[in-house]
């Protein structure tokens, strides 16, 4: 168990430094590649506003403007200002430190904390803390959202994400998330081969993207994904869009 839990520790370390590194030396493209480099944050945040779309529209979310939203993954704050013009407040956690602390020089809407994850669980003790204080105030955790990250999480670890979601969700409320469930093709398995080559040769990155194998997208089956939320508890599930774009939205019980 140690020497597994050693290893989670080992990938969300090097995950962090490399988005770390990715954001500040390539700027906000290492987020998203049709994002200029030179974009303004207005721009930045203006470009998750068309991201919400396919949110609302294919996947089905149903944000309540007088309730919560925990966003898994939220980088420097891009989708988290975005979801906060339309939500009393936003909980956005993501892996890496610096990230984080630029989200903060960069926030302009008073209605979002950002948390640091441990890369074991979705629910740190201090986001417990945050949520229960919330709701003993009487406000509601209606909606868990993630755009373009968790292709990246293992199915264990998956799987963690979406019961630690079910936990400290309000009765009711939603698991909104996309995923790439395209299968990998033949010339991005050869991709992978040369990425591996060139990581033992020392060279860490490539097009902009590490070729260190934790960095890799990873398939999740629509049908799997489904089960996986069945079994954790959500009712009413969803999924739909495109492979690559492939919406999923699951209901706690009221």
């Amino acid at each position: 168990m140690s020497i597994a839990i050693d290893a989670v520790a080992d990938k969300r370390k090097s995950s962090s430094e490399w988005w770390d590194r990715a954001y500040f030396e390539q700027g906000p493209t290492s987020m998203d590649k049709l994002i200029s480099k030179d974009a303004s944050w207005n721009e930045i945040v203006d470009s998750a506003e068309h991201d919400l779309v396919d949110a609302f529209a294919v996947g089905g979310m149903n944000l309540d403007n007088q309730g919560d939203v925990l966003e898994i993954g939220c980088g420097v704050g891009r989708l988290s200002h975005a979801l906060a013009r339309r939500t009393r407040h936003v909980f956005a956690v993501d892996i890496a430190q610096k990230l984080l602390e630029e989200a903060r020089k960069k926030q302009t809407l008073a209605n979002i904390d950002y948390y640091l994850l441990d890369g074991q669980r979705l629910v740190t003790n201090e986001l417990r803390s945050a949520l229960a204080v919330s709701r003993q105030q009487g406000h509601a955790l209606q909606t868990v959202f993630s755009y373009e990250v968790l292709y990246y999480v293992p199915v264990p670890l998956l799987k963690t994400y979406f019961a630690d979601a079910f936990e400290v969700l309000a009765p009711g409320g939603e698991l909104v998330f996309q995923l790439n469930c395209e299968p990998i093709s033949a010339r991005t398995r050869v991709g992978f081969k040369l990425r591996d080559w060139l990581y033992a040769c020392g060279i860490t990155q490539w097009r902009g993207w590490p070729t260190h194998p934790d960095f890799r997208r990873l398939v999740h089956p629509a049908a799997d994904v489904c089960q996986w939320l069945k079994e954790i508890g959500f009712e009413q599930i969803t999924s739909c869009g495109t492979l690559r774009q492939k919406w999923f939205r699951g209901v706690k019980p009221a």
